[in-house]
């Protein structure tokens, strides 16, 4: 079974000033226990770098079931999911001491290369045998909005960055944060449409639906970065 575990433990730093688990802090460790499942299989950044080409995400969504508190030691669970095309989906759960389901999470990714930055048609793949449940059948919803306003900005500093040399998915949840004053959600879903780099000035737009609020990410020259829907 291609599967992949680690403990973590939820520090005071994860949660926001209510007890809710900060939406940066589940980016982080979505993020980091995929990279270290990929290089197990000789698929992290170490391999691919070596052919000028680098995972990146594009899409990602959790849902908060039960709120983790800060001290307790969780099971983080990742299974890769059947490649569909350039796409790369991969799960994940956490689970407390007493095996019940706190968060569930999915993501998909796809290889570019370093240089160009553009989508390579790559024939990579994990190889062993694939969990079969889906954390979210529904799959990933569309995010709509009929007229986001204005509500903050954010210039790309090196304390944004990766080692991708793009802002790091993390940042984009704690922009989301800066204008909607909050950094927890039930519900959290993001659809990166382009990348941000060092000095880019980004503008920030939300507006608030039927289904939660929408922010948005912007380039200077109208380009989207980011759709996010949270709620």
């Amino acid at each position: 079974m291609l599967e992949y575990r680690q403990e973590i433990t939820i520090e005071a730093a994860d949660v926001d000033a209510q007890g809710r688990i900060k939406a940066s802090s589940l980016l982080f460790y979505f993020q980091e226990i995929a990279a270290a499942h990929a290089a197990s299989l000789d698929l992290g950044y170490e391999a691919l770098i070596q052919n000028n080409l680098i995972w990146v995400m594009s899409k990602l969504k959790y849902r908060v079931y039960r709120e983790p508190d800060v001290g307790t030691t969780c099971r983080l669970m990742t299974y890769p999911r059947l490649k569909r095309g350039i796409t790369y989906q991969r799960d994940y759960y956490i689970y407390d001491q007493e095996d019940r389901l706190l968060v569930a999470g999915s993501s998909q990714w796809i290889i570019i290369n370093f240089e160009t930055r553009k989508i390579e048609r790559s024939s990579l793949d994990f190889e062993g045998e694939y969990y079969q449940e889906d954390a979210f059948p529904e799959g990933f919803e569309k995010i709509r909005a009929k007229n986001p306003l204005e509500a903050g900005y954010h210039r790309v500093t090196e304390s944004d960055l990766d080692e991708n040399n793009h802002t790091n998915n993390c940042r984009y949840a704690d922009m989301i944060g800066e204008v909607l004053g909050t950094t927890a959600y039930t519900e959290f879903l993001i659809n990166f449409a382009k990348e941000s780099r060092l000095g880019d000035e980004l503008t920030l737009c939300r507006e608030d639906t039927e289904h939660g609020t929408v922010v948005i990410a912007k380039h200077a020259d109208g380009q989207t970065v980011f759709q996010a829907l949270v709620g």
